[in-house]
């Protein structure tokens, strides 16, 4: 837990699908407050000139970690892989988060910065929000199983991630101050 000021920390989220997608962030973001940090959720407007990723990286860069939530954006009840190969395979159903989550979970970890990622179990999860790939920092969840406030591995993880991010904060103000 953060003892000093609370450390910013950028939570990346999507649209909200719905209640039961806002009901989840809202838990998240209360979890993130009560372990002592304090979560941003940016704006989703461009920057002055007009690109994206330099609005995402300004926030960032003002931010001791990063919290991506995934749920579906998108669901697909039949679709194809490879397409016009040999190889194409006959999907079933997908769903999908924005691809904007792959994109903000990769400048975190690019920057260097605590990141915490939280995948729907419904998500067809590629790339960095993969469950698959070795990580400690990524978490599957049930919206359905959050019901009733977050099971005890979410909690755990949020804790987790804010001790890391206490400490990061810790050595990167001890490396301003030089």
């Amino acid at each position: 837990m953060v003892n000093q000021a609370r450390a910013p920390v950028f939570v990346s989220i999507g649209r909200h699908g719905g209640e039961a997608q806002h009901g989840f962030v809202d838990c998240i973001v209360q979890a993130l407050r009560r372990s002592g940090l304090a979560p941003r959720l940016p704006s989703r407007g461009r920057s002055e000139s007009g690109e994206p990723l330099e609005r995402i990286l300004m926030d960032m860069k003002r931010c001791y970690g990063v919290v991506v939530i995934a749920y579906p954006r998108w669901h697909f009840p039949v679709g194809q892989e490879i397409v016009e190969t040999t190889m194409e395979v006959v999907l079933g159903t997908r769903k999908l988060p924005s691809v904007w989550l792959q994109v903000e979970a990769a400048l975190a970890y690019a920057l260097e910065l605590p990141l915490l990622i939280l995948v729907d179990e419904q998500i067809h999860a590629e790339g960095v929000l993969n469950l698959k790939h070795p990580s400690s920092f990524t978490h599957c969840y049930s919206v359905d199983a959050c019901n009733d406030g977050l099971p005890p591995e979410l909690e755990q993880a949020i804790a987790a991630f804010s001790d890391r991010t206490a400490h990061f904060m810790q050595i990167r103000l001890a490396s301003c101050s030089r």
